[in-house]
């Protein structure tokens, strides 16, 4: 049985929860304060450690 075009929905469009988290984002350089919160961060923490990074933002 031939299922082109029968794909699942959720491959085709966004959740609208994705949507919103798509508005949310910010394109484009990043502001002087966001590089100096990252740095002080670094500084702190160390590199390497993202998942802790975002659990603190």
């Amino acid at each position: 049985m031939d299922v082109k075009g029968r794909g699942n929905k959720n491959n085709l469009m966004m959740s609208s929860s994705d949507q919103e988290d798509e508005m949310d984002l910010r394109r484009g350089p990043w502001t002087v304060d966001e590089d100096l919160t990252l740095m002080n961060y670094i500084a702190t923490h160390g590199e390497g450690r993202w998942n802790t990074l975002a659990n603190s933002a």
